[in-house]
């Protein structure tokens, strides 16, 4: 598996590699794992040229398996059997030699398979291909190199521009290796068909970029390399244009699939739009994204692309535009400028200081207010959204559709909370009168002495003042320091409810009463209608 080029990526084989290969100078380091040696590397291992020279002296006949075994077996290498076999393969790989079958077939460096049969191989004899002429080469560096204006390598200035554009063409390979991208997919896009196309392009191009790695390493000439170049394409511009069809396509599929896995991961992180056009453009798309086999189908890329860009403008200029009306500097807040400036809410601001209030309500429109008001966010979300589908802000599309509502809703609450606490407070009102003309008999000032009198005999007389102001409630806590208010017993009748009702309607009604309820630290008690006016009648 490791010379043949089928599994030499796979962690066990690599292993094994470093463990037996590597000591036997059959595998070199590259780029983190190993590849097998080029015939200039293993040669450098005196076993291996002993080998080579045995074949070599053979001439055009084939060195008999078992001599060749015996020739590494005796002193000074005293290689075992495996061993002799490991080394004989590196050869065949690297295409030196060939090996003959007791059958008359022949294993060649393109045929040699996963395994070899050792009972059925006669022979090792030297490989028959042709070495290739200057002009073939050139043109072979010209083809994988993509530089047509390289000259015939037959003099030291060509070489070295060939070693040159080599080079390049390397550094090139490592930088931007589809089979390295191929590797760190995610399960979902490692397909049979995607691994069948991977291994035909390592078996061609990552071959061939061994060869040139190594052969640039070891000193070899240009003519070397490329002659291992031309036959990792079986020495055919047929099979290099196959070749290069299946590494576009190989490209092309893992820059899909990490396309699409950034295309699906912004489109579940998209927020719902409520608008069907780009819901049914984002439904299509997660479908595809969760099919790799349709990156295969030319159609199936175009219609992703064709709706991944209509989702994308679609939903850029629906959030933006959200965006604006909610953050933007150009957003209309007079309204809520005017509500929170008018008299009903400085009352309630005031009136929430009591301590015989519940504070909820004007902390609930406090909120509502904030939200209302929104965060103001200059950030360019047109540019923002062409790599995220949402701005850094706290904005969310939920918000901007609330926006319309929210005034609306405050007002109301206003409204309520300023009625809830001024029931509350003329249920203070007798107490209060007394504790307000204490403070007034106290005061010294003539301005503070009127306004409390004021508002203790506006008490006295069961009536609270048509706004209270700030320094109302001021002098109320005052008056609350001297003398706090005890929890007020409060007389309620039930609700009256008469006839049928939804039940939709009798918990709004219900829910209506109870709010109406007094504050924490009031003692309530439900009495009959009748004995709530009697009650009120006698003054008690």
């Amino acid at each position: 598996e490791f010379f043949s080029g089928a599994n030499a990526t796979d962690a066990a084989v690599q292993q094994l590699a470093e463990g037996f290969a590597l000591p036997l100078g059959l595998a070199s380091p590259r780029a983190g794992s190993y590849a097998h040696a080029s015939c200039e590397e293993a040669a450098r291992a005196p076993w291996v040229a002993s080998l080579l020279a045995l074949v070599e002296s053979a001439g055009n006949q084939s060195v008999p398996v078992a001599e060749a075994q015996r020739a590494l077996a005796r002193p000074p290498y005293g290689l075992g059997r495996e061993a002799s076999h490991l080394v004989v393969a590196a050869l065949v790989a690297c295409g030196r030699v060939e090996l003959t079958t007791t059958a008359g077939g022949l294993i060649t460096r393109r045929t040699l398979g996963r395994a070899v049969n050792w009972e059925e191989i006669a022979g090792v004899c030297r490989a028959t291909d042709v070495h290739l002429g200057a002009s073939e080469l050139t043109d072979w560096a010209q083809r994988l190199t993509g530089r047509a204006d390289l000259s015939q390598i037959i003099d030291p200035a060509a070489r070295d521009a060939a070693r040159s554009a080599l080079s390049a063409w390397l550094d090139a390979w490592r930088a931007d290796n589809p089979l390295a991208r191929f590797e760190e997919l995610p399960d979902s896009g490692l397909t049979t068909r995607a691994a069948r196309l991977a291994a035909s392009v390592r078996a061609t191009y990552g071959a061939a970029a061994d060869a040139v790695e190594s052969a640039l390493a070891g000193g070899a000439t240009p003519e070397d390399a490329l002659q291992q170049v031309a036959e990792c394409f079986a020495s055919s511009t047929e099979e290099f244009a196959r070749a290069s069809s299946r590494l576009a396509e190989l490209d092309a599929y893992v820059e899909g699939v990490a396309r699409r896995e950034s295309a699906r991961d912004y489109l579940v992180m998209a927020e719902p739009t409520r608008v069907e056009e780009i819901e049914s453009a984002r439904r299509e798309l997660l479908k595809l994204t969760q099919d790799p086999h349709t990156l295969f189908d030319a159609d199936s890329r175009s219609r992703f692309e064709l709706l991944w860009r209509a989702f994308r403008d679609r939903y850029g200029a629906h959030y933006a535009a959200a965006h604006e009306r909610a953050c933007g500097a150009g957003r209309d807040r007079s309204a809520l400028d005017a509500l929170v400036r008018s008299a009903s809410w400085c009352e309630v601001e005031s009136l929430a200081r009591l301590p015989f209030v519940d504070p909820r309500p004007w902390l609930e429109a406090c909120r509502l207010a904030a939200r209302a008001r929104g965060a103001s966010c200059p950030a360019p979300v047109a540019e923002l959204l062409a790599g995220q589908p949402r701005c850094a802000c706290r904005f969310r599309l939920s918000d901007a559709e609330e926006q319309d509502d929210l005034l609306a809703e405050l007002a109301d609450l206003t409204d309520r909370a300023r009625a809830a606490y001024r029931r509350d407070l003329s249920r203070h009102h007798a107490h209060l009168a007394v504790a307000l003309d204490a403070v007034a008999a106290a005061e010294s000032r003539a301005e503070v002495v009127a306004r409390t009198r004021a508002l203790a005999n506006s008490f006295a007389r069961g009536e609270n003042p048509p706004h209270v102001s700030a320094a109302d409630v001021s002098l109320i806590l005052r008056a609350l320091e001297g003398a706090p208010a005890p929890p007020p017993l409060v007389r309620l009748a039930p609700p009256r409810i008469e006839g049928l009702l939804a039940r939709e309607e009798l918990v709004a009604r219900l829910a209506q009463w109870l709010e109406e309820l007094p504050a924490a630290q009031t003692l309530v008690e439900i009495v009959s209608e009748n004995n709530l006016h009697a009650a009120a009648d006698s003054g008690s």
